[in-house]
């Protein structure tokens, strides 16, 4: 039942389907990555999925322009998708597959709307919003614990453990993985995938299992310090 309306959403959305005439290897693709991630999403935390979906587009160029016009946009690399279409070696089909679906995860998590004319999606690991003249208002208080798990479910989709992560996120993904272990990937998926309550459930289940309720903060903070290093060159 579900796969139907994935496939109907899919066959109505034309501008995606154009899209994906640039892309005979994305074409053959497509279908299976959104099942995949359909099957990954709690039943009753896929309604942000289908609807971002019926609107999807696809900018292979990092085009603003293009995804300032258009309201649920991922972004794909253009050398990539080349690699990926004139090469016989696998990596750079995994690569590019892996790249998709990593972002269609953020894409299944977003919350899209329509703010003083301009589109804004926000989604993943985020404190509850607050409604401000009927419209939420989001943080970017977990962007990379976000980067983290959704990273995270790319490489178990894949079969991949986190220590063959090639992604720049591998940090991110370690992190996320402290978080699945203290109160299991089910709460950490309804959390990602239904944004409206917060990490309220993440930091509840941490207080019943007598853990620390900061602890998401606390690695979120520890991303940030990782990053910052690198970027002062104290790091590799």
């Amino acid at each position: 039942m579900a796969n139907n309306r994935l496939i109907e959403i899919l066959n109505s959305n034309t501008g995606l389907l154009e899209d994906l005439l640039k892309s005979k290897f994305l074409q053959n693709e497509i279908l299976g990555m959104l099942k995949s991630i359909e099957a990954t999403i709690p039943e009753e935390c896929r309604e942000n999925f289908y609807n971002n979906l019926s609107t999807l587009r696809i900018c292979f160029n990092h085009d603003k322009s293009f995804c300032v016009n258009n309201s649920t946009v991922i972004n794909l690399d253009k050398r990539l998708i080349y690699l990926a279409e004139n090469n016989t070696e696998n990596k750079f089909k995994e690569e590019l597959l892996m790249e998709a679906y990593h972002e269609l995860l953020h894409l299944a998590s977003n919350t899209i709307q329509v703010i003083d004319g301009e589109v804004r999606g926000n989604g993943g690991l985020q404190e509850k919003p607050k409604i401000q003249d009927g419209k939420m208002e989001f943080t970017d208080e977990y962007e990379e614990l976000t980067e983290g798990l959704s990273q995270l479910l790319t490489l178990r989709a894949f079969g991949k453990k986190s220590k063959e992560d090639t992604s720049k996120y591998s940090t991110q993904v370690e992190k996320a993985k402290i978080l699945v272990k203290k109160v299991g990937l089910d709460t950490m998926k309804r959390v990602f995938f239904n944004n409206r309550n917060g990490m309220e459930p993440v930091k509840k289940k941490l207080i019943e299992l007598h853990e620390n309720p900061n602890l998401c903060a606390e690695l979120e903070n520890e991303c940030h310090l990782k990053n910052e290093m690198q970027i002062a060159g104290f790091e590799r």
